[in-house]
């Protein structure tokens, strides 16, 4: 089945207002603007996992005295991560966009945010950080049962961007973390903050009534976590459009690390099964990855340094030959995406890293769309894994030759973002143009960095450019044509020079 377009036009125009709003991420220059909205009082919730934390914070707000406007500023502390906010104005939520203001020197980034017209508006902050939990012991031998992360936070970070007399203002605030398992191996509990946990129980709340005079209150949680802690070092993404093929081919080089505690002692593959069979080396080591990947893929691939891994399988979207009436069901929902279950050569233990490569190629006409003389081009900013933290991700995406006038609208912030903004040159090599197969001029490539993604940053990266017809349609066979010629005329000259020594 065909998938529609009709996705893309939409997409493009909150593409373009989100990109207006999401600049680089840049150290705040100026002073804030004044907040027109003070907090009453807050309440977060924290869900530890393995790589990833995902905290959700909801503020009850009310118009500040003395101040014209509707925009509330907050800062958000700590590392720099996914974020988004939702907005209440008693009845339904819905979306708000972000305005990032700048990164101050004490790790705080400013947001601006427009709430619902209303003088008592709630909104909620959800972010996704990596690595904010680290394993500890840090290292444990092969026949471990479990392991253990311990999570530590300053409880006042909902507040810590407020100056005393506005955390005076804020009457409650109120901190549950929860686990991934009931079992929790010990809770530290600040002094400012009163505790309360029942025993098997699946995480633990703090509460403080008055934050005036308090200084910093740090809590941990010291839990057990079910599962191995996967990790990407690195990701480097690589697109390639072609019009001429009507394809977009996706490859990602990833450096796979189990981030857990480090193995202690040798590692026995005899013991490795014993544990397999009890179902319980998950828990230690990673042995196999799942990728969920668009429709309609083809010709996956997935290798690493040594040569092709046959340890690998995949399923294309779309309905087997024969269904079960049970199955029927289910199809609807299994024609939206491929799965590509990939399995290491080894078992990654703790500390060990895997590198790999995987790709696949997609129908062009999934991801562009011609929107008058534009062409829109939307493709995923990377594939999300479930609780799998990337550290650093770089991307190229390479357009055809002919693609003039680039525009580039990013859904979140980014480190770096680099594309050509002078037209190509037969004559020399013009800095942001990349030449593969048949290339003449090059390709113009779009590269972009980030540190610090999650399973939260799989949102599309809509990309504006126009094309000459003539360039699109005839540069490649006139290269292809002034090569062959070329070579005609070289081989018919040499065939008229007499190469024989005279007497």
């Amino acid at each position: 089945m065909r998938a529609s377009l009709s996705w893309l036009l939409p997409l493009a125009s909150v593409a373009i207002a989100a990109s207006q709003q999401i600049p680089l991420t840049s150290a705040l220059t100026g002073t804030l603007p004044s907040s027109a909205f003070k907090p009453t009082s807050i309440s977060r919730t924290v869900e530890l996992g393995g790589a990833l934390t995902k905290t959700s914070t909801t503020y009850n707000l009310e118009k500040a005295s003395g101040v014209s406007g509707q925009e509330w500023i907050v800062g958000v502390s700590g590392q720099e991560g996914y974020i988004e906010a939702w907005g209440s104005d008693g009845g339904s939520r819905k979306e708000l966009p972000l305005t990032r203001l700048g990164r101050t020197g004490e790790d705080i980034t400013f947001y601006s945010i427009t709430p619902p017209t209303t003088d008592s508006p709630i909104i909620s902050l959800m972010s996704v950080l990596s690595h904010q939990s680290t394993p500890v012991p840090a290292s444990l031998p092969q026949l471990a049962e479990s392991i253990g992360l311990l999570w530590t936070d300053d409880l006042l970070a909902p507040v810590a961007y407020l100056n005393p007399a506005d955390r005076a203002l804020v009457t409650e605030l109120k901190v549950r973390v929860k686990t991934p398992t009931p079992k929790i191996i010990a809770i530290q509990n600040p002094n400012g903050f009163e505790q309360v946990y029942s025993k098997g129980a699946a995480g633990v709340t703090f509460i403080a009534k008055d934050l005036s005079g308090l200084g910093p209150q740090l809590a941990s949680v010291h839990y057990q976590n079910p599962e191995a802690v996967a990790s990407f070092r690195t990701l480097d993404r690589l697109l390639e459009v072609s019009h001429w093929g009507s394809n977009l081919a996706v490859q990602d080089s990833i450096d796979l690390v189990n981030s857990g505690p480090k193995l202690l002692g040798h590692f026995a593959r005899i013991d490795h099964q014993k544990l397999t069979m009890q179902r319980r080396s998950t828990a230690l080591s990673i042995t196999a990855l799942s990728f969920t990947l668009p429709p309609r893929i083809s010709s996956p691939y997935y290798y690493d340094i040594v040569g092709n891994v046959s340890t690998s399988n995949f399923r294309a979207s779309g309905p087997p030959a024969f269904q079960l009436p049970s199955q029927k069901r289910k199809a609807k929902k299994n024609n939206e995406f491929s799965q590509l279950d990939i399995r290491p050569r080894y078992p990654l233990m703790g500390g060990w890293n895997y590198t790999f490569t995987m790709g696949y190629d997609a129908p062009l006409d999934d991801y562009l769309k011609k929107n008058g003389d534009k062409w829109l081009l939307a493709v995923p900013f990377l594939t999300p894994v479930k609780d799998v933290a990337v550290d650093d991700v770089s991307i190229e995406i390479r357009l055809p030759e002919a693609a003039r006038n680039i525009k580039v609208h990013l859904p979140f912030a980014v480190d770096s973002l680099t594309y050509p903004t002078e037209a190509p040159s037969f004559f020399r090599t013009t800095p942001g143009y990349h030449k593969t197969f048949l290339d003449s001029t090059g390709r113009p490539t779009i590269k972009i960095t980030k540190k610090n993604c999650g399973d939260r940053h799989g949102s599309a990266i809509l990309i504006e450019y126009t094309t000459s017809p003539l360039l699109d349609l005839f540069q490649k066979p006139f290269a292809v044509a002034a090569v062959v010629t070329s070579l005609f005329l070289v081989v018919m000259g040499i065939r008229r020079i007499d190469f024989t020594i005279g007497k």
